[in-house]
């Protein structure tokens, strides 16, 4: 009886095996997964070409990027910029491109000398994981700026942003401006003008109709993001590190880098005249060029040349560091 029992617990045993096998088997014959479509791909996103810190910038012209080797040496690349074809994005609290600043940079495929984008300054509001702002809120339409998040339109800051004079249109009295962020791209945005807006020119009063189409300004917006209240329109600007000045001569000069990937750094000193009705900056404060001699050799300075002219030096202007 006992050799029937075991017999019987046995083949029991054995039955319960063979099917624990077979539901595994099935389990594993199981239909493969379902490869993802090719659009549900997420392309990974290109590596910027150097990434490092702005040693020179001159607008629409050329960035110089360095970046610390090993033994404390440092590298220097110059890219060209080629103007309204190069993207340039400003991150967290920066409002212009400046020396010091984090940076990367994409070059061209064709042409490994020019930047085709440079992403400046450091995102330092960074949302946390889980807590991610919806950059294109539900039925918001991405072709329409006006649907666009607000802070999406304003890459400058509040109320304030700089872009490109597309075009005027004084008889519905509006002005489209042509404005790049990282969240839109290019976007061309019109906007009502103030009856009493403020307009600039080299840093002086001008007309509405004085502002050349295509020229870079800073325009100031209603708090209701529709009306230009202030628009400013300047040239090209240029910042370095500073060399001397020379009060008698009203001149100041500052060390420029140059050099392309293909070739070593160069540094050269250039000096340029201030215009007889040009102004000097501290901070916000206008002074005399004669108070930048007090100013630290190396310390950065930037220069904003005139609208008609791009050898004519009109302001002068030098922030002390705060870090």
């Amino acid at each position: 009886m006992s050799v029937i029992r075991g017999t019987v617990w046995a083949s029991a045993a054995c039955s319960l095996l063979l099917i624990a096998g077979s539901a595994s088997a099935q389990r594993e014959r199981k239909p493969n997964a379902v490869p993802a479509p090719a659009d549900a791909v997420r392309p990974q996103a290109e590596a910027p070409t150097i990434v490092g810190k702005v040693a020179a910038y001159e607008a629409d012209k050329s960035i110089t990027v360095e970046v610390k080797m090993r033994g404390g040496k440092s590298r220097q690349t110059e890219f060209s910029i080629v103007k309204d074809q190069t993207k340039i994005e400003l991150l967290g609290d920066a409002k212009e491109i400046a020396v010091g600043l984090p940076v990367s940079v994409w070059a061209g495929k064709d042409n490994p000398k020019s930047a085709t984008r440079i992403v400046a300054g450091a995102n330092n509001a960074r949302p946390q994981p889980g807590n991610r702002p919806n950059r294109n809120p539900p039925n918001a339409n991405p072709s329409n700026p006006a649907e666009q998040p607000r802070a999406a339109q304003q890459p400058m800051g509040r109320g304030q942003s700089k872009g490109k004079l597309k075009g005027l249109d004084v008889a519905k009295n509006t002005v489209t401006v042509t404005t790049s962020n990282r969240a839109t791209g290019k976007v061309e945005t019109t906007y009502e003008l103030a009856k009493d807006v403020v307009v600039l020119r080299d840093g002086k009063p001008a007309k509405i109709s004085d502002l050349k189409q295509g020229g870079s300004i800073t325009f100031k917006l209603s708090p209701d993001q529709k009306t230009a209240v202030g628009i400013s329109e300047t040239g090209k600007t240029l910042m370095a590190p500073l060399k001397s000045v020379d009060p008698e001569k009203n001149s100041i000069t500052l060390t420029v880098t140059t050099g392309g990937r293909n070739a070593p750094p160069e540094k050269k000193d250039v000096t340029h005249e201030l215009a007889k009705d040009g102004k000097v900056t501290l901070e916000d404060k206008e002074v005399k060029l004669a108070e930048l001699k007090d100013v630290r050799p190396g310390s950065n300075i930037q220069l904003t040349f005139s609208v008609d002219d791009e050898n004519k030096l009109v302001h002068i202007h030098y922030a002390p560091s705060r870090r």
